[in-house]
């Protein structure tokens, strides 16, 4: 996976995360992580060497999107 695949997925974790009007803390508390490691996804600091990792943070995007078309649902 290149830097760009991961700033990607940060920058993309972070607009959803704002467009649900969740904080770090609740998106971490959501996503079952620290808070530094949402943190971390964002900012493009973390660095994925596994597929594992990588697929961590997909889940967690899936969380939210999930999260997001159920709001969408309800609005």
């Amino acid at each position: 996976m290149s830097v760009t695949d991961k700033e990607t997925l940060g920058q993309e974790f972070r607009r959803i995360r704002k467009f649900l009007g969740m904080t770090q803390d609740e998106a971490a508390e959501y996503c079952e992580v620290s808070k530094v490691t949402i943190s971390h996804w964002e900012n493009g600091h973390r660095q994925f060497n596994s597929r594992e990792q990588s697929a961590l943070i997909r889940q967690a995007l899936n969380r939210l999107k999930r999260k997001q078309k159920w709001r969408d649902r309800k609005l």
